[in-house]
């Protein structure tokens, strides 16, 4: 069997061709996310909480790079009572590309409040969305709702 010399050429332009398509795809999405208005973004999370039932308001918003949002003196509360629910210094949710190329879109999340820090991952699905959280050195009387309840602990 001979080997055919023009394959190799053939390969490598159709690779190249992917990559071309790969990064341009990227470079729109990174363009349309930084282009597309942050007061729209903040009017799609509060009409997604109020539907839950909360409220929330940001003392400011804002954009991260690549992929991301960050908030500052976030406030949630019940939509019903009004009660404070929880109070974060700073909270800030940012889309892993690698993951989205993995056809499994994770968003990380990192939160402050008190001395304290909340992580975690946040994974939609066809079959249901995946929260995964874990505190460290979150004091009880540094949540609202703990707080508005009585509980003193």
């Amino acid at each position: 069997m001979r080997n055919n010399p023009s394959r190799g050429p053939v390969l490598s332009r159709i690779l190249v061709i992917a990559a071309v398509i790969v990064a341009g795809f990227f470079a729109f999405a990174l363009t349309a996310f930084h282009v597309f208005p942050l007061n729209v973004a903040e009017s799609r999370i509060k009409d997604a909480l109020t539907a839950q039932g909360a409220v929330i308001s940001f003392g400011s918003l804002a954009r991260t790079f690549p992929f991301g949002l960050e908030a500052e003196d976030v406030v949630l509360t019940d939509a019903a009572s009004g009660a404070p629910l929880l109070k974060l210094d700073t909270a800030a949710a940012r889309l892993e590309v690698l993951s989205v190329l993995r056809l499994d879109p994770t968003v990380d999340i990192r939160a402050t409040l008190g001395g304290g820090t909340i992580t975690g991952e946040f994974r939609p699905g066809l079959k249901g969305a995946r929260l995964d959280l874990a505190a460290g050195d979150v004091e009880f009387r540094d949540i609202a709702a703990l707080t508005a309840a009585g509980v003193n602990i």
